[in-house]
């Protein structure tokens, strides 16, 4: 149609076209994110929970220390997982991860992942990367799909020092059933959990011990922000 001027329908189909795991249901839509979307919060809270309200009173850290890959081939790593959904709740679109956190190195690598808690699939249903020292956000160049940050240039990280992050998440489509429960998992590190998918690691971590402490307090409320999709009842 655009190289050849060809009418092959195209600009007739619908705008967007989405498969859906979990129902495998192929579905259209007009807008994105799809028009219908309700950003919904799912807070980081202690003994590795995720929830619908915030933790207010507990300050200390959850902490993973990720050693060099010359030392180890464990990727050390954060969970938080929700209850039992008491329903089934379609999760379609980008989502978005904003934590707190505190390293003790100049700089590392954060890797967020949104899973369905003891599945067995390999990939995670969403992932994404920042590097901490380009954490500075450009809100004026965002889109309604993607949160900017500016890589042109880093900002130093201090040792220490608590700092917000936020991730943008590559796009997903996941029915989450009842029963099911949703996991945030924080590492910095490729390391595949199935052998056969060994050599698709594209990251690597720091090449010293480093220690990362992720906050969940009053002041620091980390959440997870998942684009759900009401559902017909």
């Amino acid at each position: 149609y655009w190289l050849k001027g060809i009418e092959t329908g195209i600009m007739d189909e619908p705008t967007i076209r989405y498969h859906t795991t979990g129902m495998e249901q192929l579905k259209t839509a007009e807008q994105w994110p799809l028009e219908t979307t309700q950003w919904t919060d799912f807070y980081f809270t202690g003994l590795g929970g995720l929830s619908r309200e915030p933790e207010y009173y507990n300050d200390e850290p959850d902490a993973f220390v990720q050693q060099p890959l010359f030392v180890t081939e464990e990727r050390a790593r954060v969970s938080y997982v929700s209850p039992p959904l008491p329903y089934d709740m379609q999760v379609t679109g980008p989502p978005r991860v904003t934590f707190y956190a505190a390293i003790d190195q100049p700089d590392t690598k954060w890797r967020v992942e949104v899973r369905e808690a003891d599945s067995d699939a390999i990939y995670p249903l969403a992932s994404g990367w920042l590097k901490a020292s380009f954490r500075t956000r450009v809100p004026e160049k965002d889109t309604p799909w993607e949160i900017a940050h500016d890589f042109t240039k880093s900002a130093p990280v201090k040792p220490g020092e608590i700092y917000e992050y936020q991730v943008q998440l590559r796009p997903m489509s996941h029915l989450f059933k009842a029963g099911k429960q949703i996991k945030v998992e924080i590492s910095s590190i490729d390391i595949p959990t199935d052998i056969e998918t060994y050599d698709v690691m594209w990251h690597v971590c720091n090449a010293v011990t480093t220690v990362h402490r992720i906050y969940r307090d009053g002041c620091h409320q980390s959440k997870a922000s998942l684009p759900v999709i009401p559902l017909e009842r």
